[in-house]
């Protein structure tokens, strides 16, 4: 279930996101979806459901209105992860945020594909450049 796009409204002072995709974004007014793939549903619906929440009070302090945060339920499974990953990637997001370690291996080779960025929760280093 994909819920709606939370966007940035807000302008601030402070410089955009430091990524190469945020400037570029920034400057080509393309903006940047970043994927959240997180098990909305379930037993860690309300921590997945926090974790949206503060990525989007983060994307409000920067003031980049060109930063939009999408949230995929990936069903609490890796097979769940893979196909919410591919739905964010078909709508454009070029970044991919799961949450578990099984969900980032399952990620791993579709973001590869589409040159997506994936930036894992896991702290399992052993996914580390996947």
């Amino acid at each position: 279930t994909q819920l709606p796009t939370v966007s940035s409204t807000e302008t601030s002072d402070l410089p955009p996101l430091v990524t190469d995709d945020a400037t570029a974004a920034q400057s080509t007014g393309e903006g940047m979806t970043i994927a959240f793939i997180m098990p909305l549903s379930g037993k860690y619906g309300k921590i997945s459901s926090q974790l949206v929440d503060a990525a989007t009070l983060a994307v409000f302090d920067v003031g980049n209105p060109d930063i939009s945060i999408v949230p995929y339920d990936s069903d609490g499974t890796a097979e769940g992860a893979a196909v919410a990953a591919t739905q964010a990637i078909q709508k454009g997001s070029k970044v991919i945020i799961p949450l578990f370690r099984e969900d980032t291996a399952s990620i791993a080779q579709i973001a590869q594909e589409s040159n997506a960025m994936v930036l894992s929760l896991s702290n399992d280093i052993s996914l580390a450049g996947q």
